[in-house]
């Protein structure tokens, strides 16, 4: 059998004693602290046990957009740059679920690193005549397209890597050079 304690007021203030089975005799003061005390308790075994359940509404996490990408990390000719974001567009929270997937992305930024070049075409060696059978002649140069190479996805020189000159107006000899 449960005593329900009867509170009095004396002069505005509670300042009764009271007794009860289970707890014996007690101040009304300590008996509030207990009843808050009970009361916090029951509350939250309350809410763990509705989370267990999902029933507090499990929410799962979302990510935040991409933040800005970092400065381009230049090695040799190729570079990388990253950038990141966050689960937090909404956290998870109740036993819903976190993000899934990297918080971090790389990309490549080689043009940073490398400025596109066009190759062009760099004289090399003397002028040579070619000798057709009839003893006519051409006279050619070589070339390399290094003047400066392609580089970075630069184009390569267009044309032949031959460059060709006047007629040979001397009979034609093999590796002959013209006079200048």
């Amino acid at each position: 059998m449960y005593h329900i304690p009867i509170l009095l007021f004396s002069e505005g203030r509670l300042s009764h004693l009271t007794q009860t089975p289970l707890l014996g005799t007690m101040s009304i003061t300590r008996l509030l602290l207990l009843l808050v005390l009970l009361a916090v308790t029951v509350d939250c075994g309350f809410r763990v046990r509705r989370r267990r359940r999902g029933g507090c509404g499990a929410v799962n996490g979302g990510w935040s957009n991409w933040g800005s990408w970092t400065t381009c990390q230049c090695s040799g000719q190729s570079g990388t740059q990253t950038r990141t974001r966050t689960c937090n567009s909404p956290s998870p929270s109740c036993g819903g679920a976190g993000c899934s997937g990297s918080t971090t992305e790389t990309g490549r930024c080689d043009s940073q690193c490398c400025p596109v070049t066009h190759g062009a075409w760099q004289d090399i060696g003397g002028w040579m005549c070619s000798c057709e059978a009839d003893g006519s002649g051409t006279w050619y140069q070589m070339r390399t397209c290094t003047n400066p190479p392609p580089s970075c996805g630069g184009r390569y020189c267009v044309g032949d890597h031959l460059k060709a000159g006047p007629p040979c107006n001397e009979r034609c000899t093999v590796n002959a050079f013209p006079q200048s």
